[in-house]
């Protein structure tokens, strides 16, 4: 259905206040609450919205293609072989708008400067070197980060292929996750935008954006589902 969150969000759109939300997780798990739990959650929540709505906005950039940086990005995309459809299965944005413009946005949508900040957006990087943009969710598909890409086809000496936006985890989530949930058989590749590619195409596919896996995604893969793993990984010597 397209919908995303996380168990207390749930409970909450089920008409149960956040406290009593809460209690019965931390019951049903059998941990005990921390004084700061909600304070915490709420702040990942908030990091979550902001960066799902600059997403949203990047997206648009590339949908509409109008200045000659989105247009860029999106011809690298075509170059690549990916159909318009592709591109807006895959959700990829294009991080062209000018910061003071981006911010001035999510202020108009209710977040302050410190949680603009705080999200990673402004890391150095984004909107210059690496303008090719998605998300990096947690289990339950919550934006944790952003991921950027240069588009150019050949990356000049010493660029990084990707970069990762300040706090981003990345051991907390693996692209394409959400969309694989329920398939007992997983194709687990490096690559994001491979991950996101083979989705588009209907083949389950997941993506850990380097060469390890960590504890907590081998579990998120068997929560949503996931019985047998076909490694798909690259052949050069870092992998």
């Amino acid at each position: 259905c397209n919908k995303g969150g996380d168990w207390l969000q749930y409970l909450q759109e089920q008409h149960l206040d956040f406290p009593t939300a809460l209690q019965i997780l931390a019951a049903e798990a059998g941990v005990e609450l921390s004084a700061g739990a909600e304070k915490a959650w709420q702040a990942s929540q908030r990091r979550a919205g902001v960066l799902e709505v600059a997403q949203e906005l990047f997206v648009q950039e590339l949908k509409q293609a109008s200045t000659p940086q989105a247009q860029a990005v999106a011809s690298y995309l075509q170059e690549r072989g990916y159909t318009q459809a592709e591109i807006q299965d895959m959700e990829l944005g294009a991080y062209t708008l000018g910061r003071d413009d981006l911010q001035r946005r999510l202020k108009g949508r209710g977040y302050t400067e410190q949680e603009i900040k705080a999200s990673g957006l402004l890391t150095r990087g984004f909107g210059d070197t690496h303008r090719l943009t998605l998300l990096w969710t947690d289990p339950a598909g919550r934006a944790i980060g952003l991921v950027g890409r240069p588009a150019l086809a050949q990356l000049p000496a010493g660029q990084a292929k990707y970069m990762y936006s300040a706090g981003l985890e990345k051991d907390q989530g693996l692209i394409g996750l959400s969309r694989v949930r329920g398939s007992s058989q997983l194709l687990l590749v490096e690559g994001v935008l491979d991950a996101l590619y083979l989705n588009a195409n209907g083949i389950k596919t997941v993506a850990v954006g380097g060469t390890s896996l960590s504890a907590e995604q081998l579990k998120a893969m068997e929560q949503a589902g996931a019985k047998e793993l076909l490694l798909a990984l690259d052949s050069d010597s870092a992998g």
